[in-house]
Formats: structure tokens, sequence, C-alpha cells
């Protein structure tokens, strides 16, 4: 039996023992293993668990986390030339930021273009981490596929291509960027499973808080150190791997009670998550994070505030954190795509095309929008959409290349037809 074999075996056997407690449902979960059979096939591959990547800076470069934001997020209710005539002649006040009206923008230096550019006024803490050089947008950035489908570009997406035939698409994106590290933990995602992404990176598990991250009955641990006793293949893996959780439960049990604040967030429970491993010093090198709700087809001025408060206290908290743990870490944040340019008869905005990607951190070099910006004339649209000018997979390559030691992008993105950095961040050791 090979390895995967021997792991899936585990895991079927584990799965319904593991506390997890988060649910996505915009996670297709068949497709994952993730869970106790990432860890134990992980762990078991100690030959790999110290290589590095191409370029040698592998561990010794930033904590990449990346944030999903599922249902397809509005770049142009975040972040837009609010003196744009077709702006203002496509969507009611209400629907698009403005200079003096109901949703009044918050007004920004750095933009693509000599427009008044402005962010959603419940983005405070975002313009505040944008000034101080800390937060930089990417606008009119995204998918290169025509797709308006959820499901399709998030699959697209997920695999870091933007057609289904490409080469190495049965892998994630990011578990190509794995590729020669196996080390437990060193890639987690804080949902009860991992996502696409991180397909085939045998070493990541999904992990919802760490208190969730252990067995559900204290007496079961020694059944199944009993059960996977001996020196058989299948005995060896499973005693890494219970080795592992009970190790982890230990190192829990030493630090002090965690308790989240009443009105925590989702997101901001799954950001907290992944302050607390870089606390524990795991060895934590990828981690991603879910976030749904920005699929705004109505009723999306109340919505879509919330969502934005959420994200922008959240983010804010999040770098500050780091801070204080003197860590290095970069954050980019993606969306399957855009919204219309033109809003719906329901007080909303349908599927659309381009969209705005964020990256934080110390390295970036913030307080500037990236990209080409393509207008919003009609000449210039996609289909009646914002059109795209840069490949999302370009943004994450930059961080990939400068400051995780990449060596070999097109290992990581086989599809992707050129790369040219931004200048987005700082390079490793500047």
């Amino acid at each position: 039996m090979d390895l995967l074999a021997t792991s899936s075996f585990i895991f079927q056997l584990w799965k319904s023992h593991i506390k997890m407690t988060a649910s996505e449902p915009y996670l297709d979960r068949r497709k994952f293993l993730g869970g106790a059979a990432g860890l134990a096939a992980g762990m078991a591959m100690p030959a790999r668990a110290s290589a590095m990547f191409g370029a040698g800076a592998g561990v010794n470069g930033d904590i990449l986390v990346v944030v999903f934001m599922h249902g397809a997020m509005d770049g142009l209710n975040l972040l837009a030339p609010v003196d744009d005539a077709n702006y203002i002649a496509a969507r009611p006040d209400t629907l698009r930021l403005s200079a003096s009206g109901p949703v009044t923008g918050l007004q920004i230096n750095g933009g693509p273009s000599s427009q008044d550019w402005r962010l959603h006024p419940s983005a405070t803490g975002l313009k505040s981490l944008y000034d101080s050089g800390k937060l930089a947008f990417i606008h009119a950035s995204g998918l290169l596929a025509d797709s308006r489908s959820h499901f399709q570009s998030i699959d697209l997406m997920e695999r870091g291509i933007t057609d289904g035939t490409q080469s190495n698409s049965s892998t994630g994106g990011l578990a190509r960027h794995m590729r020669n590290i196996d080390v437990p933990l060193s890639a987690v995602a804080t949902s009860t499973i991992v996502p696409g992404r991180l397909i085939g990176d045998l070493g990541a598990v999904g992990m919802t808080t760490p208190a969730s991250f252990q067995l559900a009955r204290s007496d079961f641990g020694g059944f199944l150190a009993a059960v996977y006793s001996g020196s058989a293949p299948l005995a060896n893996v499973g005693g890494i791997a219970i080795g592992a959780i009970n190790s982890f439960a230990r190192s829990l049990a030493l630090q002090p009670s965690i308790t989240q604040p009443a009105g925590t967030t989702g997101f901001q429970t799954a950001l907290n998550t992944i302050v607390q491993l870089i606390k524990f010093q795991v060895g934590l090198q990828v981690a991603t994070v879910e976030i749904g709700g920005w699929d705004t087809h109505y009723n999306q001025r109340t919505v879509f505030a919330a969502n934005v408060a959420d994200l922008s206290k959240s983010l804010t908290k999040f770098q500050s954190d780091i801070e204080a743990l003197g860590a290095n870490v970069t954050l980019v944040t993606v969306t399957e795509f855009g919204r219309r340019l033109k809003a719906n008869a329901n007080g909303g905005t349908d599927h659309g095309h381009g969209s705005v990607m964020m990256v934080m951190g110390n390295a970036v070099n913030g307080g500037k929008v990236y990209g080409k910006w393509p207008g919003l004339a009609t000449s210039a649209l996609n289909l009646g959409d914002l059109n795209i000018t840069t490949d999302y997979r370009n943004v994450i390559g930059e961080i990939l290349t400068q400051r995780r030691g990449e060596g070999s992008l097109s290992s990581v993105f086989p599809s992707l037809p050129a790369y040219t950095p931004l200048n987005i961040l700082k390079p490793l050791g500047s």
C-alpha cells in the first residue's frame, strides 16, 4: 500500500474523531484529504522535512497568508474613481462611492490615474494601513478566463490555471510551491478541510482553531496507539501522526487560555488562529483563510458595508498582532471575479470580471494602487465589466519570489505566460 493510500485509510478511521467546528459550504469536501491524513503523510517523510525552495530562502522567508473572498467582491464598491462619468452613470448613488452623498468615500493618494480615488467609508482601518505604507491595492486584477461561474472560477484559481486542460492542473498552486516541504503544520487551512489550492501538499492540515485540533475523546488516543503499534508501514505512519497530535496538544496546554471576545467574527477567529500558530512556533509557512458573503445580487449597500467593516477591522488587528510578535508575514486577498459595472434592479450587482486585490505587510511598498487602470468607457470593458490588466498569479508570484524564495515560478504557475514584478514588495534582505 503506497503512502497516500495508507494516509487516506487512517483519515477514514479518524475523521469522525477530530473536532472540526467551522462549516464552509462553498468548499467541495469530496476533493480533499486534509486533516489527520495530510498530517500523517507529511510526518512520514522525514528525509524531505528540511528541504528548502529552489532559491534557498524557504523557511527563512515570509509566512504567506492567502485570504480568499468567496462570492466575488465588488472592487468598484471598495475602491473607485468617484469622478468617472461612466461610473456615475452606471450606478445609483447608493451603490457607488462618491465625493459627497450616501456613500461618501475616503479619499486616498496614489491612485492609478489622475482621478479622485476613494475607499469605501467602512474601510477606515484599511485606509490607515494604506497611508502608513503597509497596504497596497492592485486594481483591475483577477482570473484571465471569461467565466462568471463561482465554481468554475474558484476551481481554476485554486489550481493556478486559466483552462482545465493545462498542465499540472490536478494539484493546487500553493501545493506546487510547497513541493519540497513536507513538514507537518507548515501549511494550514483555517477551515475544516484543506482547500483546492493546497491539493497535493500531503503535509497540509485543516484547523479552525488550535483547540479544535485534537481527538474528540481523551481515551481514544490510547486505543489508536494500541491499534497502530508494531513495525508495519501503516503502524509507523499512524504512530507518527498520533505523536504529532499529542505533541501539539501538550504545546497548547502550556499556552494561556484563549477566549474570543463576544462578537468575534469567523474571519477574526481564522486570523487569530494564524497568530496563535505563529506564536507557538510550529513552523507555519503558508496559511489560507476563507471569507464568504460577497455575492451581493441584492441589498448590496447594507451587506457590503458590513463585510468591509469586518474586513477592515480584522486586517488592522491582524497586522498589529503580527507586528507585536515580530513575525515576517505577507497577506494577500483574492476573489473569483468582480461585479458588473452596471447595477441591477434589485439594489445589487451581478457577476462581473475584474476586481481588486490587496497585499499587506511590513515588506509592502504600500500607499499605492498598482496595475494599469483600463478605464470604464464602454470600449474598455469586458462584456460590460471591468477589464483585467493584472493576472492575479502575477501578484502571488511576486510574493513567492520576492518574499518566499521561490526559485521556479514556472513550476507553481506553469501556464503563466510572463511574470513581470509590479514592485509591490521589498525583496528579502532589504
